[in-house]
Order: structure tokens, then sequence, then C-alpha cells
């Protein structure tokens, strides 16, 4: 039971991850599987994730959107964090002969609302930025920071859970604001 407990806890954490920005977490997982560190996805239905030619098609969008940045792009990265948190979260379940088809629900629920807790996070500090490259750094940091927490979900589960209170608390100050925000407007009436 111990042992299930710590794989939705690294299939979460890299669901978390995919949901701040997508290519990073899929790249460390990818890479981290092939190369055998604590386990792989291989004999799974979730084997292509750690193949050369997925790794390599994440790559090469992972630098499409590092060097494109319209509003296309940044639903693309929506729609990719949602499908890579689901199937991130599945192959962690299916590599250690569990049910994956609860990861894919609940990889692509925590993918989508981190993603909806950190987008105006990101895009407010785009939007105080006028450099170019200031605001290039901004996306560097986040997917720095998905990587980071990939990586250390992968070795070390239960940060998983550290995390989501982190961006449950983020969730609760963002509502807690834009609650502030309204009733400043209703007494304005």
């Amino acid at each position: 039971m111990m042992s299930l407990f710590l794989h939705i806890c690294t299939g979460l954490g890299l669901a978390l991850a995919a949901g701040i920005r997508p290519f990073t977490p899929a790249l460390a997982a990818g890479g981290l599987a092939g190369a055998d560190a604590v386990f792989d996805f291989r004999g799974t239905h979730y084997a292509f994730l750690q193949s050369g030619w997925f790794l390599l098609v994440v790559a090469c969008l992972f630098v499409v959107c590092a060097v494109l940045r319209p509003r296309l792009v940044r639903e693309l990265v929506a729609i990719a964090g949602i499908a890579l948190g689901g199937l991130l979260f599945a192959a962690v379940l299916a590599a250690h002969h569990e049910a994956a088809w609860p990861g894919l629900l609940a990889g692509a629920l925590a993918a989508g609302l981190v993603h909806q807790i950190s987008r105006p996070v990101l895009n407010g500090a785009r939007e105080r930025l006028s450099d170019g490259r200031a605001q290039f750094a901004v996306a560097l940091y986040a997917d720095t920071a998905a990587l980071v927490l990939a990586v250390v979900c992968w070795f070390a589960g239960p940060v998983a859970l550290l995390a989501l209170a982190l961006f449950g608390r983020l969730a609760w100050a963002q509502r807690a604001r834009a609650q502030a925000r309204f009733a400043g407007l209703r007494v304005l009436r």
C-alpha cells in the first residue's frame, strides 16, 4: 500500500510540473526512464514516452514554443501540459503494474489546475517587463521550475504533496485578491 502511495506521488509531481510548463518534465521523465533511473516505462503502453522519436518531437516543440510567442503558442502549451500531465501520471502507474486510467484523469486534472493557477502569475510577470529578453527569462524560469519539480518528484515522490500545498496556497491567495478587487468595485457603485 505504501508503494502505491509513492507511485501516486511521483505521478502527481510529474503532472504538476507539466502544468507549469509541459516540455521539460516530459523530456526529464523520458530521459530518466530511458536511462532506467529508478524505473522505466518499458513493457507498458506508455513506453513511447522514453523513445527517441518522442523525445525529439517534444524537444522540437520546446524550441518552437521558446522562439514563437503568439497566443496560439500559449494555447498549445496549455493543451500539451494537460495531455502530457495525464500521460506521465498514467505511465508511472503502469510502470509499477497499477491501473493506469486513473492516472490519465488525475494527471490531466492536476496539470490543468496548475496551469490555471500559474498562468496569471507568469502573464503578470511578462506584462511588467518591457524588455523582450526579460520576458523570455520568465519562460526560462518557468521551464526550470518545472524541470526541477519533475526530477525531484521522480526520485522523491512525496515532494509532490508539498508542491500541491503550495499551488493550493497560491490559488487561495489569487481568489482572495480577486474578491477584494470585486468588493472594491462594488463600493464604487
